[in-house]
C-alpha cells in the first residue's frame, strides 16, 4: 500500500527507491520488469544508489502498477522523493545500514575463528576416548548453525531462497547454494563412519569474507551518497518570513512562491527570488563560479544558495524547493548518477546471465571430479570454491560507485556532470580551455606584495589599511585584514 501523504508524481516520470538488490543480475531483472509493464517507455536501474528513474505514458501506468510489477518480480520498492529531501533520507538510510553491516561483521568473524580454529587444531584434538572424533565435530556444526541463523548469515539465506523462488539468480543465490552444500555435507557426515566431508570451516569462511566485502561495498555507498547529501546539506533549513510587519522563523518547507523573505549578513538566501527591499553584496559563485560578490539591488532576481556577504535585503519567493536553481542542479545530479556509461550496461547484461552459467559450472566440475577417480569430497571442494569466486557483483558494483563518487564530487566542487556518458566521453578529452576566475585558482583573494609610496614601512601600511577595513566584508578588505592576521598585528578600533 502507498502512503497517504505520497509525493507529486510527475505526469511521464517516476522515481522508485528499490530494495533487495545485490548484483548486476538483480539490476538487470528489475529493468526487465519495469519495462514489461504496460505503457514504460525507459527504465533505468543504479545498484548503488538503489534508485529507478521509470518514463512511462500517463494513463496507461501509474506508480502503483510499477511498484506491483517490481514486487511481483521479488523486491520492493517506493516512491522516492527528488531532490534534497531524498538526498537527506538516503544518507541517513546509508547510514543506518553501515552500522547493521558493521555488526555483521562482527558476529560473522566472532562465530568463523572458533569454527576455524577448531578445524586447524584437529590433529591435537583426536584420541582414542569414546566420542572424542565427535564432540568438537559437533561444536563446530553448533557453531556453524548459529552463524547461518544469525543477522551475518540469515539475509544471504533468505536471499538466495527468494532468487530460487522467483527465479531470479542473483549474487545471494550462489552463496546460498556455497554455503549450503558445504554445511549439509558436514551435518551428514557426522553420521557417516566411512569417507567423511567435513566443510564447517569453509561455510564460515564464506560467509565472513562475504560479509566484509558487503561492508566495504556499504561503506562505498555511503560515502558516495554523502557527497550529493552535503551538497543539499548547503540549504539553510528554515528562513526569516516577514508577516503582518513582523517577522517570523518557518521550516523551508512552509515557504511558498510569493512569501516575503528577509534574509541578513552572511546568511544563505533559502529560495529564487525577487529582491523587494535593500541591496548587498552577495557570493554566488555556487552558480556562476566568481568568487567575488556582485552587488544586487531592488528589482533585481537573487538564487538559492547564495551567500549575503554585505547588507540585508528583503526578497520575494519566486521558486522553492525543487523548482529552485538549487533544485535543479540536486536533479541534475540525480540524472547523472542514475544513467549508466556503456560500460555499466555490458557489466549488467553480462552479469545477467553470469549467475545459472556459474552454477552449471559448479556442477560439471562437481561430476567432473568424482567420476574422475578424485572422490565426491575434493569434487565438493572445488564445486563450493567455482560458486563463491565467480559472484558478479564486484562487476555490477563498480562502475555505478565510480560514477556516483565521481558525479558527487564533482557536484561539490561546483561541476555539474550532464549524465553518466558525458563522464565517460571526458576520458577522451585532451583540451580544456577556462575563462572562470576561481577555475584554477583558489578563488580567495590574497595580499602579495605590498609597495609603499613614501617612507612608510609595509607593517605600518598594512595596519592602517586593515584597521580601517577590518568591518568590512569586501573581499579585498578581508584580503588586507587576513595579512595583518598573518603578520599577528594589533589593529586601531575607532
Amino acid at each position: 500500500m502507498l502512503p497517504d501523504s505520497q509525493p507529486k508524481v510527475s505526469d511521464t516520470r517516476v522515481n522508485l527507491r528499490i530494495e533487495g538488490m545485490t548484483c548486476g543480475s538483480c539490476v538487470a531483472r528489475v529493468e526487465r520488469a519495469l519495462r514489461d509493464a504496460p505503457g514504460v517507455t525507459d527504465a533505468r536501474v543504479n545498484l548503488t544508489t538503489e534508485m529507478a528513474a521509470v518514463e512511462f505514458l500517463p494513463g496507461i501506468a501509474d506508480a502503483k502498477a510499477l511498484i506491483f510489477a517490481v514486487r511481483a518480480a521479488g523486491y520492493d520498492a517506493e516512491l522516492s522523493r527528488a531532490g534534497t529531501d531524498r538526498l537527506t533520507r538516503l544518507d541517513a538510510t546509508q547510514s543506518a545500514r553501515l552500522r547493521q553491516q558493521k555488526q555483521s561483521l562482527v558476529q560473522s568473524i566472532g562465530l568463523a575463528l572458533p569454527i576455524i580454529a577448531l578445524e586447524l587444531f584437529a590433529q591435537s584434538l583426536q584420541s582414542n576416548a569414546p566420542g572424542a572424533h565427535v564432540w568438537w565435530r559437533v561444536l563446530q556444526a553448533l557453531l556453524c548453525t548459529m552463524l547461518i541463523a544469525s543477522p551475518a548469515g540469515g539475509p544471504i539465506m533468505v536471499g538466495g531462497l527468494r532468487a530460487a523462488v522467483h527465479r531470479s539468480p542473483n549474487m545471494d543465490l550462489l552463496i546460498a547454494i556455497g554455503v549450503s552444500a558445504a554445511y549439509l555435507t558436514s551435518v551428514v557426515s557426522l553420521f557417516l563412519t566411512r569417507s567423511p566431508a567435513f566443510h564447517f570451516h569453509a561455510a564460515a569462511m564464506i560467509l565472513a569474507f562475504i560479509n566484509l566485502g558487503k561492508y566495504f561495498e556499504t561503506r562505498a555507498k555511503r560515502e558516495a551518497s554523502s557527497a550529493v547529501s552535503a551538497l543539499a546539506g548547503r540549504m539553510p533549513k528554515s528562513a526569516v518570513r516577514v508577516r503582518d510587519g513582523g517577522v517570523e522563523t518557518v521550516p523551508i518547507e512552509r515557504v511558498e512562491i510569493g512569501d516575503a523573505l528577509r534574509v541578513a549578513q552572511d546568511t544563505v538566501i533559502p529560495v529564487d527570488g525577487e529582491i523587494t527591499a535593500g541591496s548587498a553584496a552577495i557570493d554566488q559563485r555556487h552558480m556562476t563560479g566568481e568568487p567575488v560578490p556582485v552587488a544586487r539591488r531592488e528589482g533585481d532576481s537573487v538564487f538559492a544558495g547564495g551567500v549575503v556577504r554585505e547588507g540585508t535585503i528583503t526578497l520575494r519567493a519566486t521558486a522553492v524547493g525543487q523548482a529552485s536553481a538549487i533544485g535543479a542542479i540536486v536533479r541534475a545530479v540525480e540524472d547523472a548518477q542514475t544513467g549508466k556509461t556503456r560500460a555499466q550496461r555490458v557489466a549488467d547484461r553480462v552479469a545477467g546471465v553470469f549467475v545459472p552459467i556459474v552454477v552449471v559450472l559448479a556442477l560439471v566440475t562437481l561430476a567432473a571430479w568424482t567420476l574422475t577417480g578424485h572422490g565426491f569430497a575434493p569434487g565438493l571442494k572445488a564445486a563450493i570454491a567455482s560458486l563463491v569466486i565467480a559472484c558478479p557483483c564486484a562487476m555490477g558494483l563498480a562502475t555505478p560507485t565510480a560514477i556516483l563518487v565521481a558525479t558527487g564530487s564533482a557536484a561539490l566542487r561546483g561541476i555539474l556532470v550532464r549524465d553518466a556518458a558525458a563522464l565517460e566521453l571526458a576520458a577522451g578529452v585532451r583540451t580544456i580551455l577556462l575563462d572562470k576566475t576561481g577555475t584554477l585558482t583558489t578563488g580567495t583573494m590574497t595580499v602579495e606584495k605590498v609597495i609603499p609610496l613614501t617612507g612608510t614601512g609595509e607593517n605600518e601600511l598594512i595596519a592602517v589599511a586593515a584597521s580601517a577595513e577590518q568591518f568590512s566584508q569586501h573581499p579585498l578588505a578581508r584580503a588586507i585584514v587576513a595579512e595583518a592576521g598573518r603578520r599577528a598585528m594589533t589593529l586601531s578600533h575607532p
